[in-house]
């Protein structure tokens, strides 16, 4: 009986020690996203308790905001925010223990100096991202001069290697700005959330591949070229061609009128009008049709210049000997040209505006519904109660406006 009673005593000593020791849900939720790399889930986990919760005790709630305030410093590299976040526990919990008061003004302290010890970073960093594209891409060398002088263990460190991508992107130097976007989200995992690091990689990725496209396109559009010369001097059109022979050009002039107005139908057909929950939308794009303004006139205008290269091609294979030959080479030079004029349009003009859907955890949305905002963040509008704060002062999309209004997000409104 004695020892029943001795075991009770120790063990309900050990209990509420124990109890303080074990984390909260919702931290341990966090910590599961960040070791399996999904860093939206890891901070919404702690913004679902957060703002659902309110029964949270002064421990729980503490640890949670200390998770938040090491979440933005580790992996955002915004010490500004995980500042802030740490002087709201300090602020917003009166009742913590003495221990644990101490603590949590010594992390403030701490962050202070580390702050104040690499404020030269921080207001180069923000006077780099004001700058004007022109001005960015003239300071390549002083942002390499800054990350050396920074050295390997700056909390500034992953968006001063942001900035070096985006002065590579601003001096189209995009393989560059791709290596540079790919290691600040090694140094920096979720620096999405203060910068658009991860989609600045995919555009410098995707432009220097369209880039690359485009030049092995010229090139073979420049070697049919010659052969459609050589053939027009070995054929001496000039000196045989009649009325007659020119009736072709006029019947695919007014093929390629008829195919222009159905691309743009078909274009006004794909364009998604309407953001349905759950949708995501990303910073930086355009809405609307696929093809519209001055697209329709690029297009029709490679389309007419392709019809004129295939009426040429169709003249310097004429005088081929064997009827089957030159119904062969009439095909594959219409089909060649035809394709690598689409192709150029494409390249050279139709990136800014056509955007079908991509298979990632940020995908855009047919008709690329993305939106302007000061802070450079690239928060997701499919649940944008889980992010508060988006600087959305300046939008003036009607679509996701109503989306906004129909969401309830009240932050829209405060920034107004």
């Amino acid at each position: 009986m004695l020892r029943r009673i001795l075991v009770a005593t120790v063990f309900l000593a050990v209990l509420p020690a124990t109890a303080a020791t074990v984390p909260h849900r919702a931290v341990v939720l966090h910590r599961q996203a960040l070791a399996q790399n999904d860093h939206v889930k890891a901070l919404l986990e702690l913004h679902k308790v957060l703002r659902t919760q309110e029964s949270l005790s002064t421990e729980q709630r503490l640890d949670i905001l200390i998770a938040k305030a090491e979440f933005y410093q580790r992996y955002v590299a915004d010490l500004d925010r995980s500042l802030r976040t740490l002087e709201e526990a300090r602020r917003d919990l009166p009742g913590l223990e003495p221990n644990q008061g101490r603590d949590l003004d010594e992390r403030i302290e701490a962050l202070k100096k580390t702050i104040s010890s690499h404020r030269d970073e921080k207001v180069f960093i923000d006077r780099f991202v004001a700058l004007s594209p022109q001005d960015q891409s003239a300071m390549l060398d002083e942002i390499q001069d800054r990350i050396e002088k920074a050295g390997s263990r700056s909390p500034y460190l992953g968006a001063l290697t942001h900035c070096l991508g985006v002065a590579y992107l601003k001096a189209e130097q995009f393989h560059d700005a791709h290596n540079a976007f790919d290691k600040a989200l090694t140094i920096a995992p979720a620096i999405f959330f203060s910068y658009p690091t991860r989609e600045l990689k995919e555009s410098a990725l995707a432009t220097w591949k369209q880039h690359t496209l485009l030049a092995v396109t010229e090139f073979m559009i420049s070697i049919l070229l010659a052969l459609i010369a050589a053939g027009l001097i070995a054929t001496r059109p000039w000196k045989w061609v009649r009325w007659r022979h020119l009736l072709p050009v006029p019947v695919l002039f007014g093929f390629w009128a008829i195919a222009h107005r159905l691309l743009i139908a078909l274009s006004l057909g794909l364009a998604d009008k309407s953001i349905p929950e759950g949708d995501n939308a990303v910073v930086n794009a355009h809405s609307g049709a696929l093809l519209s303004g001055p697209l329709t006139v690029y297009l029709f205008s490679y389309g007419a210049v392709a019809m004129m290269a295939i009426s040429l091609a169709s003249l310097a294979v004429s005088r081929l000997r064997l009827p089957m030959t030159r119904y062969v080479a009439n095909v594959c030079a219409g089909f060649f040209i035809m394709g690598t004029s689409m192709l150029c349009f494409v390249l050279n003009h139709g990136q800014a505006e056509i955007s079908l859907g991509q298979s990632s955890r940020f995908q855009y949305m047919a008709g690329s519904f993305r939106y302007e905002v000061d802070d450079p963040s690239p928060y997701l509008l499919s649940s944008p109660k889980d992010f508060p704060g988006l600087a959305v002062q300046n939008l003036d999309e009607s679509v996701i406006i109503k989306y906004l209004d129909k969401m309830d997000y009240t932050e829209r409104k405060t920034h107004e």
